[in-house]
């Protein structure tokens, strides 16, 4: 069976994030959560109420740009000291309001993201699959079967 399904590769995460279409972390979704979960937070779902970042996602989101993306911290994220761990307070608010193109990160969990990454370099298998890797690379399809638009970021 031939495949005809044509894939476009998208320039960067601007553009992979305002391609419209079904996404890997939405087939998760739906798989773990069910059709009630996964249309919550669908882009096809045009009263879709965006969820407020956790912690964990924020240094998910972390880890990962210093792992697969190093040169993009920068610009994505802030480091900054808001003088408690909880984010929310008025200093956080203002930061975030002051710099809503940044994703706020304490120096701690900076830190704890490089030891980690740090541990993960340190592994020769790790290193050696990351090690010239095209990272990130953000691409787009039309599923041939069903004519959903389809879209994917392979990490490495």
């Amino acid at each position: 069976m031939e495949n005809k399904n044509t894939i476009e590769f998208l320039n960067n995460d601007d553009a992979y994030f305002a391609h419209k279409a079904l996404s890997a972390s939405q087939i998760k979704t739906y798989a773990t959560g069910g059709a009630y979960d996964f249309w919550k937070t669908s882009v096809f779902n045009p009263d879709r109420i965006e969820t407020p970042e956790t912690d964990a996602l924020i240094f998910g989101k972390l880890a990962h740009c210093m792992l697969f993306e190093p040169a993009e911290v920068e610009k994505r994220f802030l480091i900054m000291d808001w003088g408690t761990k909880t984010r929310g307070t008025k200093k956080h608010e203002e930061a975030k309001a002051a710099n809503p193109d940044k994703i706020l990160v304490s120096p701690d969990e900076y830190q704890k993201a490089g030891r980690m990454l740090s541990a993960l370099m340190d592994h020769r298998l790790a290193r050696e699959i990351i090690k010239d890797a095209y990272c990130e690379v953000p691409f787009a399809w039309t599923d041939e079967q069903t004519g959903l638009p389809c879209k994917a970021k392979i990490d490495a």
